[in-house]
């Protein structure tokens, strides 16, 4: 008799997206938005985002990239 086949998880319906947001000095700007199953999962990723994203009108500024480490959720 063939085996019943189980139900597969669709694991991205678990995940909820999560602001991250620039530090103090470039104006707690959001940044980037961090899919995430756990808060726990969260810290310690790295966003790369350019200068041209946070300023928000140099476009002069698009070519130099900042990395940003999440801390806390």
């Amino acid at each position: 008799m063939a085996r019943r086949k189980s139900k597969v998880k669709d694991k991205w319906r678990e995940k909820r997206w999560v602001t991250v947001t620039a530090p103090d000095a470039f104006n707690n700007v959001p940044v980037a938005y961090v899919p995430v199953t756990d808060d726990e999962n969260a810290s310690g990723r790295v966003v790369e985002v350019t200068l041209y994203d946070i300023l928000k009108g140099d476009p002069s500024q698009h070519q130099y990239k900042i990395y940003f480490q999440i801390d806390k959720v």
